[in-house]
This record gives C-alpha cells, structure tokens and sequence, in this order.
C-alpha cells in the first residue's frame, strides 16, 4: 500500500494563523508516502513558506489572483502528483 503517493491539496487564502497546524497534521500521518500541496490564493497575510525548505513533501504556490469557489483547489491539483487526492 506505501507504493500508492497521496497528495494533500490545501488552498489558503488569509489563513495563515491555521496553516501551520494544518501542514503539521498532514506531515504527522502515519502513511508516509505523501506530498502536501499548498496554493496560496493572493493570500494578503503572511503565509510561511519554510516548509518548503523543512520538509520535502511540501510543495508551495501562489495564485496573483484569488480564485472563484473551487477555483482554488482545482490549481492546486494541477500541481499534484498523486496517485490520490485529498483536498484539506
């Protein structure tokens, strides 16, 4: 079952203070074989992105534009690379 790559989409947009417990869940899980995709939405706050340099299976994108509702997770799966999607 590890063979099967599980990509966990997250879309934030002005969300940042629950980013990081979000991130730090998913890194947590006990399957291992993941990739955590996080698509900033034109975020006007601060969103961290030293997850990216902490943890390999953090991938991070910003959209210049917020999105549409749904929009947001539909770039964000456009980066995954998962067998399975998961939207947060």
């Amino acid at each position: 079952m590890q063979d099967v790559k599980v990509s966990i989409c997250i879309a934030c947009h002005n969300q940042a203070n629950f980013l990081s417990e979000a991130v730090v869940s998913c890194a947590l899980q006990d399957y291992s074989n993941i990739e955590i995709i996080i698509l900033d939405d034109a975020s006007t706050d601060f969103i961290q992105n030293s997850w990216v340099k902490l943890l390999p299976k953090v991938k991070m994108f910003r959209s210049e534009e917020p999105s549409v509702s749904g929009e947001a997770f539909n770039k964000s799966i456009t980066h995954a690379t998962g067998d399975i999607i998961v939207l947060l």
